[in-house]
């Protein structure tokens, strides 16, 4: 997926959407209670909600993209669920977290 990102350039324009001190405000925000659980479990946290936001919360493929078994990665979905206090079968709420776990591991890997 990262691959197809920078191929279309879309890389650039969210690390442009993040500089704004808003806009980093706001996605911040959305992944502050995975913060609080310490960097290395919040990195897990955001790897695993891109694997399962961005197969279509699929947990057979979430699971293949991360080797582990879907009800692992299931366990994990739920447990991060109730960190964040969202609801994520709401089209809205999974598109906002999404786009803050992207840039996330953008702006991370820069």
């Amino acid at each position: 997926m990262c691959e197809a990102t920078d191929v279309t350039g879309l890389s650039r324009v969210l690390l442009d959407f993040y500089a704004s001190p808003l806009s980093r405000s706001l996605l911040d925000d959305i992944l502050a209670p995975l913060d609080a659980l310490g960097p290395e479990r919040a990195a897990i946290a955001v790897r695993t909600l891109v694997a399962y936001l961005g197969h279509r919360t699929s947990l057979a493929r979430a699971g293949e993209a991360l080797n582990l078994h879907p009800s692992a990665v299931n366990y994990r979905v739920r447990r991060i669920e109730q960190s964040l206090g969202l609801d994520l079968t709401d089209p809205d709420v999974r598109f906002a977290v999404e786009l803050a776990c992207r840039v996330r591991l953008i702006a991370t890997r820069r």
